[in-house]
């Protein structure tokens, strides 16, 4: 915009200069006219131009509308790690058993998922607060990890539940587990406000069927849980 006027002030000048030759030319063509009317004309016309030069100064300049920025993309969380436990995620858990299926799948090797529902983390969180819960939670995932063995993968996956997923697992050995994970879980003293108190879990382990979806496979664990938990919690079920 600021370019566009300053052509037409440059031009503008320019024919009223022009302007000024062409009324001197002229009256020296005609006899009738002396200096003092070409001096007159020559007045004139620059006056117009002035007039007009300060019109088109006087008019706001619009300008060119910002481009609007590119909408950001909300980023992607692709973590796989659980920040209070520090087991893998819901994500994690998912990874990991579709992976050990898709080994099953190709090579025939078993796979064995434990549930473990923790029962009165309820009552802890209102009892002694949410912190207290988070505390007893970080601990219950330092006993999974530290039992099992080095190819199985514990995680979070809700808010009182983990799944550990165990490859090259047959069930007997996977059932036999998920038993010692739930008798340890009983026996830990977790510091809550300064003492100690217990947790119980309700564990469910079932084994991978070759064909079967994940949902399929996470369903039948679940009802494992269900099952220990109408038996009296504190107990392992394999279904």
């Amino acid at each position: 915009m600021n370019n566009t006027k300053s052509s037409i002030h440059t031009a503008l000048a320019s024919a009223g200069a022009s302007a000024v030759v062409l009324a001197a030319v002229a009256a020296l063509g005609f006899a009738s006219l002396n200096i003092i009317s070409v001096l007159v004309i020559a007045v004139l016309i620059a006056a117009a131009t002035t007039v007009i030069l300060s019109f088109l100064r006087e008019q706001p300049e619009t300008a060119a509308a910002p481009a609007a920025p590119a909408a950001a993309a909300a980023p992607e969380d692709f973590s796989t790690t659980d920040p209070l436990t520090r087991t893998i995620n819901r994500r994690g858990v998912d990874i990991a058993i579709m992976e050990a299926m898709a080994l099953g799948e190709r090579y025939g090797n078993p796979l064995c998922v434990t549930k473990i529902d923790l029962d009165e983390l309820k009552q802890v969180n209102e009892k002694h607060g949410k912190e207290a819960g988070d505390r007893v939670l970080a601990g219950v995932a330092a006993v999974l990890t530290d039992a099992l063995r080095m190819p199985d993968k514990v995680g979070r996956y809700d808010a009182d539940e983990f799944i550990v997923v165990m490859p090259q697992t047959e069930r007997a050995d996977a059932e036999r587990i998920a038993h010692r994970l739930c008798d340890l879980i009983a026996k830990q003293a977790f510091d809550v406000d300064g003492s100690e108190t217990s947790i119980t879990a309700s564990v469910g382990v079932t084994q991978y069927h070759q064909g079967e979806d994940i949902e399929a496979l996470l369903t039948r664990v679940q009802q494992g849980v269900d099952a220990s938990r109408n038996a009296g919690r504190n107990r392992a079920t394999a279904v």
